[in-house]
């Protein structure tokens, strides 16, 4: 079989796991990923692979997008059958050999849930304003050698009507740290502990904040998805599997609700696409 390059959606919740990346002697997506492969001989210690994001540990994904070049057919039920239950392969797509995840997406958008507690969402709201454009984030990132300037497209707060603020980012790329460290800086003007002049001076990469602010916790975000314009075939036991894990979840941590309901607006945004785009045009 000649070479083919398959960009495969995937869920997962992060609890178990020390994030994405794959690292030494811990549990990771990636990891569980890469073993999976190679034990359905899909990969070698030379593949060409990508992925769309990083997420932290704790954090959760509905649509990560990950690619990878292949000489044999993939088949996403034995995959799953190899994986742990809270990581699912749940669609894929046929695309160009130098496709890049990463590189690819046209837009990523994360949600932040968090219990609201009692914060003035109209100065909530104004913060968040101030990020949307192009900023140099490094106030708001952990350290990092790469740049910090990065171009949000939406950010935005509303309160549920028991309780919960839902916090939505849509933006070309994400530095490390970037979304719970402004979850956590906004909550601060919510709750006037931080004024909105001191909130916009942490733009300024020259400005240095007299204390360091602090990432709201990593098990209450969630990656929506990894956008681009690409026809996904889906496996619809993944999908069954996916509701079966999340309403089994929900009593335990409303979390899982706005999870769920995020997914189901996925799925539904793919099978959109997939009736709308020639296949024969990959």
């Amino acid at each position: 079989m000649e070479e083919k390059r398959y960009a495969l959606k995937v869920f997962y919740l992060g609890t178990n796991y020390y994030g994405f990346q794959r690292q030494l002697d811990v549990p990771t997506i990636e990891g569980e990923l890469m073993k999976a492969f190679k034990e359905e001989s899909l990969i070698n210690d030379n593949f060409k692979y990508t992925a769309a994001s990083r997420t932290d540990r704790g954090a959760h994904a509905i649509g990560q997008t990950i690619a990878f070049t292949v000489t044999k057919m993939i088949n996403l039920d034995r995959l799953n059958d190899k994986l742990p239950s809270d990581i699912i392969l749940w669609a894929y797509s046929e695309v160009p050999l130098k496709f890049n995840a990463r590189r690819e997406a046209i837009y990523r958008h994360y949600k932040y849930v968090i219990r609201d507690p009692g914060i003035n969402i109209h100065k909530a709201r104004e913060a968040l304003e101030k990020i949307i454009g192009v900023h140099n984030f490094k106030n708001l990132c952990y350290k990092a050698n790469k740049t910090t300037i990065r171009r949000i497209f939406v950010a935005n707060v509303n309160r549920t009507e028991d309780g919960f603020l839902l916090f939505d980012f849509y933006g070309a790329s994400f530095a490390r740290g970037l979304i719970r460290k402004t979850v956590s800086a906004v909550m601060d003007v919510g709750l006037d502990e931080m004024s909105l002049e001191e909130f916009e001076k942490l733009l300024d990469p020259t400005y240095v904040p007299p204390k360091g602010i602090m990432p709201a916790p990593a098990e209450n975000l969630f990656l929506v998805d990894a956008f681009y314009q690409l026809p996904f075939e889906i496996n619809y036991q993944a999908v069954k599997n996916i509701r079966e894990i999340l309403e089994k979840n929900i009593h335990k941590n409303a979390l899982f609700r706005f999870i769920l309901s995020e997914f189901e607006k996925n799925y539904l945004r793919l099978l959109e696409i997939k009736g709308t785009l020639n296949y024969n045009k990959l």
